[in-house]
């Protein structure tokens, strides 16, 4: 077996064991345009195949969309609170939508 096929083989057995966390943060100019993002974000994931829900919560002011990419990953939340910042789904989860460290948003692959 030549060395560069064992090479690769080692590399995806260990991205198979290890995963990626991504953290954000940001926010969005106008309320607008989350409606915008939202559906570009739905149609992404009709073609990859992913499952998502679509957030308009009244009560606590969250708008967006939470995206499953895979079972084994955390889900992907981009969502907004009153203020037009992006906030994690915990925090919708939490009721903390407003406090400012949930402005943070992470996933984990």
């Amino acid at each position: 077996m030549p060395l560069n096929y064992l090479a690769l083989e080692s590399i995806i057995y260990k991205q198979q064991l290890m995963g990626i966390s991504v953290h954000y943060r940001g926010m969005i100019d106008k309320v607008a345009n989350i409606e915008k993002l939202t559906t570009e974000m739905a149609n992404i994931s009709n073609e990859l195949k992913w499952k998502y829900d679509i957030i308009d919560d009244e009560k606590q002011k969250v708008k967006g969309i939470i995206i499953k990419p895979h079972e084994k990953s955390e889900p992907l939340s981009i969502l907004f609170n009153r203020h037009l910042n992006l906030i994690s789904w915990a925090a919708l989860s939490l009721k903390q939508v407003h406090d400012e460290s949930a402005h943070f948003v992470s996933i984990k692959t």
